[in-house]
């Protein structure tokens, strides 16, 4: 019994990191469509992709590493007391804690890696022409 509400903890967690993914990615598409003349004179100056790709990682990493660690203090936090309530001794599960981050890291990692494309069209030096 035990074991599917675990799995249904980890399907859940899954879905709802997936939809962070999603609008992170959704505002980090807006984000670089608005700085599109500071992105293509950063590349003009000879910024090299390799470090606006780091920065685009860096911008979708911290945001979710705080939210992660928010939720897992605040989640075991509230486990932790709600089984003190009911006389319960309270055992962390670190390999379900390890799958729900990398769960996260794997989302971080797919906006950064869904971003590039549009980060590179930007990059161009059209990006500097106005209309």
């Amino acid at each position: 019994m035990f074991a599917n509400i675990r799995r249904g903890l980890l399907a859940g967690a899954t879905l709802t990191l997936g939809l962070v993914a999603a609008g992170m990615l959704v505002s980090s598409l807006e984000q670089m469509r608005e700085r599109r003349r500071p992105l293509a004179a950063l590349a003009a100056l000879g910024t090299p992709r390799r470090t606006m790709a780091l920065s685009l990682l860096a911008q979708a990493t911290v945001p979710m590493a705080l939210g992660l660690a928010l939720a897992a203090a605040g989640g075991i936090g509230l486990g932790w007391m709600l089984l003190a309530v009911f006389g319960e001794h309270p055992r962390l599960d670190p390999r379900f804690i390890a799958s729900v981050t990398a769960v996260g890291g794997a989302a971080v990692m797919a906006v950064a890696l869904l971003s590039l494309p549009a980060l590179w069209r930007l990059m161009r030096p059209e990006g500097l022409r106005m209309e």
